[in-house]
């Protein structure tokens, strides 16, 4: 005699067996009470027309230190250690950028674990030439919440106002995630993303060659320690067009990579 198994069934079938089968991507940044990362940035504005180009380059390292607010709520982020090279801006900029970014302390929520840059967070007090915020934003990747394959994907969006040297603009940025890989023990995995981010305002001649856009699109990676529930690494670049002005095209790249430091 055939017997029907209800649907129900068959699906919690499913699901378990795609639990046992997949691994959990879930990070736990609650389990140690401080954290240590690296992060190296560089941007590029290229200017090219009439049979020439020219190059404006800024570089960026730091360290990157958290340390577990008492309620296990949040990581309070410190910028040390921090240098800057730059052919945009003067070394009175650069000296208010290092003395204000290193002196300004810096929160990240913890979800479940996972350490998030929220929607709407107010970021408009920062400095116009670069963001911690907009870095984390699109460097640390925002999880699943169920086990997961090699192929699996999904998408996260986020609402985060900027202060630009147009003042103070709103940015939404989109990512799409994948996992690349998973090694044979099933404790670390490699993803990548592709990422946009849009604004409503746009640069006006006169900052073109001072502008750090708040707009953009470009693809990052990183490898998860699964079984530790960390970053490991991970890295974004991306290039954007920023205006055209007659025969004259004006192009912005940027790369950032954060890298995590063993305490020893």
């Amino acid at each position: 005699m055939n017997r029907i198994i209800p649907l129900s069934i068959l699906l919690s079938f499913s699901i378990l067996f795609a639990a046992n089968d997949g691994v959990n991507l879930k990070l736990d940044y609650a389990a140690k009470q401080n954290w240590n990362y690296s992060l190296d940035y560089s941007s590029e504005c290229v200017i090219s027309g009439n049979g020439s180009a020219s190059t404006k380059k800024t570089d960026i390292a730091c360290s990157v230190t958290g340390d577990l607010a008492p309620q296990k709520d949040k990581l309070q982020l410190k910028v040390g250690d921090m240098s800057v090279k730059s052919d945009l801006y003067d070394s009175s900029v650069i000296s208010g950028m290092i003395g204000k970014i290193s002196k300004t302390g810096y929160d990240l929520n913890l979800i479940e674990g996972s350490p998030v840059v929220e929607n709407n967070l107010d970021l408009s007090d920062g400095t116009p030439e670069w963001s911690i915020y907009m870095q984390l934003a699109r460097l640390l990747p925002d999880m699943p919440q169920q086990p997961v394959k090699k192929g699996y994907t999904w998408e996260r969006s986020a609402s985060l106002p900027l202060q630009s040297p147009q003042g103070k603009v709103q940015c939404e940025i989109y990512r799409l995630f994948k996992v690349e890989k998973i090694s044979p023990k099933k404790d670390i995995v490699y993803i990548s993303w592709q990422f946009k981010y849009s604004s409503s305002e746009s640069p006006n001649n006169s900052t073109l060659t001072s502008y750090a856009p708040v707009a953009g699109s470009g693809t990052g990676n990183a490898v998860i320690n699964a079984a530790k529930g960390l970053i490991v690494k991970a890295d974004m670049q991306f290039k954007t067009p920023i205006a055209q002005i007659d025969n004259v095209n004006v192009n912005w790249i940027e790369k950032a990579a954060l890298q995590y430091e063993e305490k020893k």
